[in-house]
Parts: structure tokens; C-alpha cells; sequence
């Protein structure tokens, strides 16, 4: 489990970086629990959009037997300083792309895709990998749902892809579709 949540508390966190933080904390259920100063101003309103998202915090309190967690991951790993431990030059090697799901009722599953890397790409949420998902590996379709940016992408056959900036993250909710005629 995250042991703290901690956005807003750095100052060089970028936005990205900081709402990718929240998005790991919100699809794992783990508790959000603010731990900047409420009374900076400054650091509220840094944090505000992603601390108010009511898309994001609907997925950390949906709860349908399964608390959410990492379905796959890349090989590839890159080194980061834990600049937040007692000592600054701990080293963790986690893997360059990280891929989390979690079922949040209603036959929809929140997927977040994390770019942990400096550079951008383009990931890949290939549907028949994803659990909770009702669908054959190559056969299904589901409605996606942006939640960084509040907004209906489209319907998609099989799987999502979309360009993920550096140190980034794409928080998506998938909605299975019927298939007609």
C-alpha cells in the first residue's frame, strides 16, 4: 500500500507528475489524505484541479470487491531519486510504463496508464488484457472516458491508444457497448 500522498507538498512537482501521484493513490483506493499545508494558498491552488477532480475521487470510493492495483507493466525500468526519505540519494527502479485497473461497478473498469520516463509515448490499453473487462481478447468494444480532462473520447475496437507526456499519465473510466446487428 502508498504510505503517503503527497502532492503538494513539493514544490518542483510538475503538474503532470503531481495529478499521475493522485491518479496511483485514487485507483488503488488508498486513502486521500491531503498532506499539504491547507493554509498555503499558493500550494492549494497548484494542487486544486486535482484534488477537486470528482472523476478521479469517484474511482478511489467506488468499491465492488477489488481495491484495484497494477496489471501489467514494461520491461524497460528507469532509476528515481527518493528525494522524499531520510536520505535524499535513495534510488528506486520501478518500470518505465506502468498499467493499474480497477472495476468500479456498473460493468466499467478505470484503467491508468503511467509514463514514468522523462520522454513521452504513446501507450496502449489493450482491452482483453484488462481484468474486469467483458469481452474475448479480440472481440469487444467499450466507450472511453477521460478523466484528467473530463471528457467522451469515442468508442473503440480492441484497444485505446494515446500519447502519455513524460512523467505523465492518461486516467481513463472504459464502458463496455453492445455490439448491434
Amino acid at each position: 500500500f502508498p504510505d503517503m500522498l503527497i502532492i503538494g507538498v513539493m514544490e518542483d512537482a510538475s503538474p503532470q507528475e503531481t495529478r499521475s501521484h493522485f491518479g496511483a493513490w485514487a485507483i488503488v483506493s488508498s486513502p486521500l489524505i491531503l498532506s499539504h499545508d491547507v493554509n498555503d494558498d499558493d500550494a492549494t491552488d497548484r494542487i486544486w484541479d486535482v484534488i477537486s477532480n470528482r472523476e478521479a475521487i469517484g474511482v478511489n470510493q467506488a468499491y465492488v470487491g477489488d481495491s484495484g492495483g497494477l496489471y501489467a507493466w514494461s520491461k524497460k525500468t528507469v532509476d528515481h531519486v527518493q528525494e522524499f526519505k531520510s536520505r535524499p540519494d535513495d534510488v528506486v527502479t520501478v518500470p518505465a510504463r506502468q498499467y493499474f485497473s480497477k472495476k468500479i461497478g456498473g460493468g466499467k473498469v478505470a484503467v491508468l496508464l503511467m509514463n514514468c520516463i522523462d520522454d513521452g509515448a504513446t501507450m496502449t490499453a489493450i482491452f482483453g488484457d484488462i481484468p474486469g473487462l467483458k469481452c474475448s481478447k479480440h472481440d469487444c468494444q467499450y466507450h472511453v472516458r477521460d478523466v484528467w480532462n473530463h471528457r467522451d473520447v469515442g468508442v473503440f475496437q480492441d484497444r485505446y491508444s494515446t500519447p502519455v507526456d513524460g512523467r505523465d499519465s492518461a486516467f481513463l473510466i472504459l464502458d463496455y457497448v453492445e455490439r448491434t446487428g
